[in-house]
């Protein structure tokens, strides 16, 4: 009997250590698995653009900062925005950024924000009073229900604005994306 005790309290010692979140490795084990995340995600990038990156993934998103030319852009859920994003691109409150990308040089910036059970007729009037305000003038637009796209310029400056909505059952999302090029 006592060797049956000294073994299941082996059994239960090594279990709450290795078994039941006590790992003293799994935080070894963590970091090497978003390593290797990083590696396949840097990998698939670079296949896709042709370009060398690198990437740094925490909590759900990938920062990545092309070699050559010195882009940042961080993309995923609670995306970062680039501390050189520019101050210009006007922002609704409340949004959820998916993807901030802008050019080393700050001439070409991209932003991708989810706004979720807000209106987008409000969304897209906001937008507009902002673009105005900040002295840019509507140079095209084209709209159906669920989509609205429109260019605004101000001297070489141009902006580029897409507002889409989808809804299903009782909820609502609005994508808002927005390209600023300057010439």
């Amino acid at each position: 009997m006592k060797h049956l005790t000294s073994a299941f309290l082996l059994s239960l010692g090594t279990l709450s250590v290795l078994g039941l979140g006590c790992n003293p490795f799994s935080s070894v084990q963590d970091k090497v698995n978003q390593r290797i995340g990083e590696t396949v995600a840097e990998k698939m990038i670079q296949a896709g653009s042709g370009g060398k990156v690198n990437v740094d993934m925490k909590d759900g998103s990938f920062t990545v900062v092309d070699k050559e030319t010195g882009t940042k852009g961080s993309f995923g859920f609670d995306a970062k925005i680039p501390e050189n994003f520019p101050s210009d691109i006007p922002r609704y409150e409340g949004g959820q950024v998916f993807l901030a990308t802008v050019s080393q040089d700050g001439k070409r910036a991209h932003i991708t924000e989810y706004f979720y059970n807000q209106d987008a007729a409000k969304i897209k009037d906001w937008y507009v009073q902002a673009f105005t305000d900040l002295g840019y003038e509507r140079t095209s637009q084209t709209g159906i229900k669920e989509l609205g796209i429109a260019e605004y310029t101000k001297d070489n400056v141009k902006l580029t604005a897409l507002v889409v909505e989808q809804k299903q059952d009782d909820q609502a999302a609005v994508m808002v994306q927005i390209t600023r090029d300057i010439k």
